[in-house]
């Protein structure tokens, strides 16, 4: 839900937005956190963006340069749409990235990072090893 925490989600969006330069190879993954920093990238119209957020797509679309869309199953969460699956992981191994903005489910402080869905844990692996 985007309207739950907005405002620090808008300001990690802001920070997150502080580290992009104008020439960035982008991934934004799912959820409402990216979905706050891809408004905001309009900014910068020379980066490239590669992402699985669908919901981002209609104003990505003509604030920067380039706009490349993973390929996968739809998934759905927090009224929020995401493509993941192999597709992707494929798709990924031809793909520059120098920045990653993606979000996950909770922290604890001896695992760590937490994800609900293991797809994404397969693409964020993924795009971390780019």
């Amino acid at each position: 839900m985007i309207h739950r925490f907005y405002d620090e989600k808008t300001a990690i969006a802001e920070k997150a937005l502080s580290l992009i330069g104008e020439f960035d190879s982008i991934f934004i993954g799912p959820g409402s956190s990216c979905y706050i920093f891809a408004k905001m990238l309009y900014r910068y119209r020379n980066v490239r963006v590669i992402t699985n957020n669908l919901n981002t797509l209609s104003f990505l679309y003509n604030a920067v340069k380039r706009v490349y869309v993973l390929g996968g199953e739809i998934g759905y969460r927090d009224n929020m749409m995401f493509t993941s699956g192999d597709k992707e992981l494929r798709e990924l191994d031809n793909i520059f990235l120098n920045k990653a903005i993606i979000t996950y489910n909770g922290v604890d402080l001896e695992t760590g990072f937490t994800l609900d869905e293991m797809a994404l844990v397969n693409i964020y692996s993924k795009v971390f090893s780019i």
